[in-house]
């Protein structure tokens, strides 16, 4: 990989290669293979997280570097501990075929602090929104973060983690294939870890186990199937819908560059099986319960009781952009007999519908968000009434808002000037630039990131309701 994401304090340095030659010549056996994390008491294993977080490399540009869990100089006692305590099996380190090229392990390449390179994404800009609110430090993603306080994370401090699920992203989102759609609900079959997968990685590879599917499946349905193919057989780009130079440029509501304007819709690649596999995950991340009594009195009620667990993803769900990602329950009824769709009475809303959950016809006002009047939900949002999996975001004045760069975290510290401010008290500033900012837990769950929306999606990392 052409960067290292080592932090600037950690046990174990990187060892940067003294010239430019490659690093078989220039460095000792012992150093060219990274099988130790840099800071293992470190609840980031030593390593920089967050979107951008890593430093450029010239020198593996050139040469190549370290390509994940294949060594060139395997460990004596040749046993992956790390890889063997999710697999819960014995798995040896495995050796790099380097007759075609050079290639060293790198412990981070196993590690969700890799993916954390630009999985947990943070608002750069240091300015204040309309309403004199701080923007810098709003959470636009935090997968990695979501993962860190699961019962999947092996990580110091997280009191969350449960041995027995023991996953990093890649031994979840790497392990699916077809048939196999690599979330938690089918890599513990009857509560124990399935095998790793196995296969050849080229085809005059050797069988590895485990291997590594590049697939690289989240659930994101629409743009998979949007977009297609990247590239053509011979390797030239496909063609692909662009976002307008001119999208969110446009204060007036009724212009098409109000919001995300995209160019060239009906141009994309051949259809590729990457929707297909992000319906198969999907479909393995959420347990839904319904009770219900097996009969009712004609012309009676019975009650219905509905739970949503998230048993199958390292991570909230949605995750990724959870303010523009949206999941809800949808409940219809119907008579069996004549086919026609009943009524449901809402208990928490104490109102009545004809279904909950289905898309909204006309623009409206959001009865989530009473005292919001300049808030309205548009034609073809998920019905207000259903319980949604959303990250509301707000400028600060308790609406909801899709002014997203300026969206402001609601639970960072700041001073009496808006400023945020470190834990010492200090405003984080030009004389203070490394100030760490601090946000509060309200809600007492261990993660902060969630107080930072107005609401969060319920549905926390397995298993939650």
């Amino acid at each position: 990989m052409p960067f290292t994401g080592y932090a600037h304090k950690s046990g174990t340095p990187y060892p940067s290669v003294p010239g430019t030659a490659s690093r078989a010549k220039l460095q000792p056996e012992s150093q060219q293979d990274r099988t130790a994390v840099p800071d293992p008491a470190s609840p980031t294993q030593g390593y920089a997280i967050g979107a951008g977080a890593y430093k450029l490399s010239p020198h593996a540009i050139v040469f190549p570097e370290y390509v994940g869990p294949l060594a060139a100089h395997p460990p004596k006692d040749q046993r992956d501990a790390y890889l063997s305590g999710v697999f819960k099996t014995d798995l040896p380190h495995q050796q790099i075929q380097r007759s075609g090229h050079e290639g060293y392990y790198q412990a981070l390449h196993e590690r969700a602090e890799m993916c954390a390179a630009c999985h947990d994404v943070t608002n750069p800009l240091t300015v204040k929104n309309r309403l004199g609110r701080w923007v810098g430090g709003f959470p636009i993603e935090r997968t990695y973060s979501e993962w860190a306080t699961s019962r999947y994370a092996d990580r110091p401090g997280n009191r969350n983690f449960d041995p027995r699920f023991k996953r990093d992203c890649q031994t979840c989102h790497m392990q699916q294939d077809f048939g196999q759609p690599g979330t938690a609900q089918t890599l513990y079959p009857d509560g124990h870890a399935a095998p790793p997968r196995a296969g050849r990685l080229a085809n005059d590879g050797p069988e590895r186990t485990p291997a590594f599917s590049h697939h690289f499946i989240g659930g994101n349905t629409f743009v998979t199937r949007l977009a297609g193919a990247d590239v053509t057989e011979t390797g030239a780009p496909e063609p692909y819908p662009e976002l307008s130079i001119y999208s969110f440029t446009s204060a007036d509501e009724k212009s098409p560059y109000h919001n995300a304007f995209f160019e060239n819709v009906s141009s994309r690649g051949a259809i590729t099986q990457h929707s297909r596999l992000a319906w198969d995950r999907l479909r393995n991340v959420l347990d839904l319960d319904l009770k219900a009594p097996q009969t009712a009195d004609p012309g009676g009620s019975a009650p219905l009781r509905v739970t949503v667990t998230n048993s199958g993803s390292g991570h909230d769900f949605p995750s990724g952009f959870p303010e523009g990602r949206a999941a809800w329950v949808a409940v219809r009824a119907f008579d069996l007999d004549s086919g026609r769709e009943l009524d449901l009475w809402d208990s928490h809303w104490k109102r009545a519908s004809r279904g909950v959950g289905y898309l909204t016809r006309e623009e409206m006002a959001d009865p989530n968000y009473p005292r919001c009047k300049e808030w309205k939900l548009p034609a073809g949002s998920p019905d207000p009434y259903a319980v949604q999996f959303k990250a509301i975001a707000s400028l600060g004045d308790g609406c909801p808002t899709l002014e997203l760069a300026y969206a402001t975290p609601l639970n960072l510290k700041v001073n009496g000037d808006g400023v945020p401010v470190d834990a010492q008290g200090k405003a984080i500033d030009r004389r203070n630039p490394r100030g760490v900012p601090v946000y509060e837990d309200r809600d007492h769950d261990g993660d902060v990131w969630d107080d930072s929306f107005r609401s969060s999606p319920p549905a926390r990392a397995g298993p939650s309701r």
